[in-house]
C-alpha cells in the first residue's frame, strides 16, 4: 500500500490527519518504508516534525487511516505580584522552605508560568519552582542554591540522579550538616562541583553519616527535567 492523498486540518491547536491508503504492491515500491499501519516513514516524521508532536494513529475506518497530534502549546503567562502580594509568597517560601530571605521591604514577585500548575518565581535573583503548593529551588539559580546546604555525589551516581532517582548512601562522598529531615539539599557531582538535583532530607544529617545503605535525599529537580525544560520557554 502507498499513500494517494490526505487531508491536513488545523482545529483550534490540534492537527487531524485522514489518509486514503492506494493499493499498490510493494515490489513496485521498494524505496518506500512503511511502519506497521502501511504508512510512509518520511511522511509521519516530517508531520512530527511540524507539529512537535509525537503522531500517533487511532483508528483505520473504511480504508482511511485518521491521525491525530495535539500542537496545543501552554500559553505563557507572566504578572508581577503586588508588594502585599509578594510579603505574602515571601513568607511562604521562607515557612516551606525554613530559610530567612533577605530582601528590601520594595522587593516585589515575578511569576511565570509556561504550564498549568507551574510557577517560576523570581525574587531579587532568587528563583523558586511553585508547583503542587510547595515550593524548590530552582537549579539554574546559583543564589538561590547558595542559600541551601549540600552534598556531594560520586560519578556513578550522576545518571540515576538525573534519571529521578534519590540519593543513596553509597554513592555520597561528602555531604554537609543540614539538621533535621526535610531540610533542602542541593546534590553536586563531585568532579566540578556543579548542582544536578535538589530535594528534601529524607534523614537527620547525623543519621546520614552512619549509613552505608538507603536513601538520604529526595530528588524533587534535578537537570534536564520538565522544570529544567520548562524554564527554556520563559
Amino acid at each position: 500500500m502507498a499513500v494517494l492523498g490526505y487531508l491536513l486540518c488545523f482545529l483550534e491547536g490540534e492537527v487531524h490527519v485522514l489518509v486514503e491508503p492506494l493499493q499498490i504492491p510493494s515490489d513496485d515500491l521498494p524505496s518506500l518504508q512503511l511502519d506497521e499501519h502501511n504508512f510512509p516513514h518520511a511522511f509521519v516524521k516530517d508531520l512530527d516534525r511540524h507539529v512537535h508532536r509525537q503522531v500517533i494513529p487511532l483508528f483505520r475506518p473504511f480504508g482511511f487511516v485518521y491521525l491525530s497530534s495535539n500542537s496545543r502549546r501552554n500559553k505563557l503567562k507572566r504578572w508581577v505580584l503586588s508588594r502585599r502580594d509578594s510579603v505574602d509568597i515571601i513568607a511562604r517560601i521562607e515557612s516551606c522552605l525554613d530559610l530567612t530571605l533577605d530582601l528590601p521591604k520594595s522587593a516585589q514577585a515575578r511569576c511565570s508560568e509556561p504550564e498549568k500548575g507551574v510557577v517560576f518565581v523570581v525574587l531579587d535573583g532568587y528563583e523558586f519552582v511553585q508547583s503542587g503548593g510547595t515550593f524548590i529551588p530552582y537549579l539554574g539559580s546559583p543564589a538561590t542554591l547558595a542559600l541551601f546546604p549540600g552534598t556531594v555525589v560520586d560519578e556513578g551516581a550522576i545518571r540515576f540522579l538525573l534519571n529521578g532517582a534519590d540519593v543513596m548512601r553509597p554513592g555520597i562522598r561528602k555531604l554537609d550538616e543540614w539538621g533535621a529531615a526535610g531540610k533542602m539539599v542541593v546534590v553536586r557531582e563531585e568532579k566540578k562541583g556543579r548542582a544536578i538535583a535538589v530535594g528534601p532530607s529524607l534523614v537527620a544529617s547525623s543519621e546520614a553519616q552512619g549509613m552505608t545503605k538507603g536513601s538520604c535525599v529526595k530528588n524533587l529537580h534535578h537537570v534536564g527535567d520538565s522544570y529544567w525544560n520548562l524554564h527554556k520557554s520563559l
